[in-house]
């Protein structure tokens, strides 16, 4: 048995390396276009993912987004009827404070 490799091995990139084993040559220009379509299919399903899960978290966002705004709302309006309220209690004020000065006027006069 020999050990030496083949002209059709020597021809196909094939040669011997020791203890029987032989090492395979692999032509990189003819692995490309074996490899491209499955690299271009992987590709393709990572983007596709990618862009569901942007779409997701876009939707996610508007929907936060929208909450804050409702929030924003509701205190805006809640601070309009706080301020109506603090103008009615202020108003009042003014009209206690003017009967109390009556009553002791009234009160020091008799």
């Amino acid at each position: 048995m020999s050990f030496r490799p083949s002209a059709e091995m020597r021809h196909r990139g094939i040669g011997e390396v020791g203890y029987g084993i032989r090492d395979t040559w692999i032509d990189p220009a003819e692995a490309v276009f074996e490899m491209a379509p499955t690299i271009l299919e992987k590709v393709n399903t990572r983007v596709t993912e990618l862009v569901e899960l942007h779409e997701h978290d876009t939707q996610d966002l508007y929907a936060i987004l929208e909450d804050a705004q409702d929030g924003r709302t509701r205190i805006s309006q809640q601070v309009a009827m706080d301020s109506q309220r603090v103008d009615l209690l202020m108003g009042d004020r003014m009209t206690l404070q003017e009967t109390v000065w009556i009553v002791e006027e009234e009160a020091y006069a008799a």
